[in-house]
């Protein structure tokens, strides 16, 4: 594990957290921190390019490959505010996903994989960030968002049997091809809130995330759509819906890899305010 990413692991242990549950009361200070569990429906491709011979793999990876359409995934959240106008949030979110084929014959872009397939989806999504308040009154808050947004994507695929280049049996008997790459890229968002009643609320918030790192270049958009439901002095209930999707091309000595990552969902949690 490289220092940057062991650096921020440590800080979303501290402060994991996202600013869904930031309060729109101007005197509100502290920690909230909480987590929950997500159902999301995925939507990914992947092409991989032979630099050399020009031949593309093209995986359809939950169409061809079968990968889980709809997973569970766990998400925690929070938000740390240290002024009035001043605070730092971030987040983690959790993929893990699978699927084997036993003695399938799959038409793969220029190439034909026949025998044994596995497929594994292993990323991890990661965000810190400071915010500021734009505006404040007693029922909605506008927060801008700078910061960091961890990329951590983990694909491999293993195709053992054989595979087919055109008409060309390859006499290797197996594909392996792993896409593990960490990447921080900056972040820039807006985030909207409006308290409907003193236990109510709802908001939004939009991150655009864009840059390079390495051999990785990627353009990401995250859309959350929340509602708030303070039933206790100390504990909300947290509900909505996001949306993610990335466009990301790894480009190393042999092969162009061109990722997209796509996913929606509803997700659920408990938030503690201290």
């Amino acid at each position: 594990m490289s220092m940057m990413r062991l650096s921020l692991c440590i800080i979303l242990a501290l402060f994991s957290s996202h600013s869904l549950a930031e309060s729109s009361s101007k005197n509100n200070r502290g920690l909230s921190i909480g987590a929950g569990p997500s159902l999301v429906r995925f939507d990914s491709n992947l092409k991989i390019t032979n630099k050399s011979s020009g031949s593309h793999l093209y995986i359809d990876t939950e169409g061809t490959l079968g990968l889980p359409k709809q997973d569970s995934a766990p998400l925690i959240f929070g938000s740390y505010r240290f002024a009035n106008r001043h605070g730092i949030a971030a987040s983690y979110f959790d993929i893990r996903r699978e699927n084997i084929l036993l003695d399938q014959e799959l038409d793969l872009g220029d190439y034909t994989a026949y025998g044994d397939i596995r497929l594994q989806d292993t990323s991890d999504f990661y965000s810190l960030n400071y915010s500021y308040s734009l505006f404040e009154d007693e029922r909605s808050f506008v927060l801008a968002s700078f910061g960091i947004f961890g990329l951590d994507l983990g694909l491999g695929l293993e195709a053992t049997g054989g595979i087919i280049d055109g008409d060309t049996v390859i006499n290797q008997q197996s594909l392996n091809t792993n896409i593990s790459v960490f990447a921080p890229l900056p972040l820039i968002g807006l985030d909207f809130w409006y308290a409907y009643t003193p236990k109510w609320g709802v908001g939004t918030k939009v991150s655009f995330i864009s840059g390079s790192y390495n051999d990785l270049s990627a353009t990401l958009l995250d859309t959350v759509v929340r509602a708030r439901y303070t039933f206790s002095k100390h504990f909300d209930v947290l509900m909505g819906i996001k949306y993610f999707n990335a466009e990301v091309e790894v480009n190393n000595n042999r092969y162009l890899n061109e990722l997209s990552y796509g996913l929606d969902g509803f997700f659920f949690g408990l938030n503690y305010r201290l």
